[in-house]
């Protein structure tokens, strides 16, 4: 008889959204890199709003003359975009301007996001 077969399980369901920005702030925390051919990128987002961002580079003229660059400051997620607003860097020009980068994704590792003006994409994997 058919009633007595199994019946297949159904697929499991597809993951849940992130709960809004309350728990994409939380997943945030941590530190965070990526690496060009020219530079390496670690970026620590703290739990009280503040971060750091360190650049050291690979090659060419920053390399021989400031091989590292500082940023630190304060940052907020809003609406699914992260946002940046350095206080502090070793590159004067950064200080009081506004970075927004919009969450494409983001898992327990890895987080893909979209510059808000340029329109570029970027992957940075969690450190720690």
């Amino acid at each position: 008889r058919s009633s007595d077969l199994a019946q297949p399980a159904p697929p499991p369901p597809p993951p849940a959204p992130l709960a809004g920005d309350a728990a994409l702030r939380e997943m945030l925390v941590g530190t965070w890199g990526h690496q060009t051919d020219d530079q390496v990128v670690k970026l620590a987002l703290n739990a009280d709003g503040t971060f750091g961002l360190s650049t050291n580079y690979k090659r060419g003229f920053k390399k021989v003359f400031d091989s590292e660059d500082r940023t630190s400051g304060k940052w907020q997620v809003k609406e699914g975009t992260v946002t940046f607003t350095p206080t502090a860097s070793t590159e004067k020009n950064k200080v009081g301007q506004v970075y927004s980068y919009r969450i494409g994704s983001i898992s327990a590792g890895e987080v893909i996001y979209t510059d808000a003006i340029t329109g570029q994409r970027r992957i940075e994997w969690k450190l720690r």
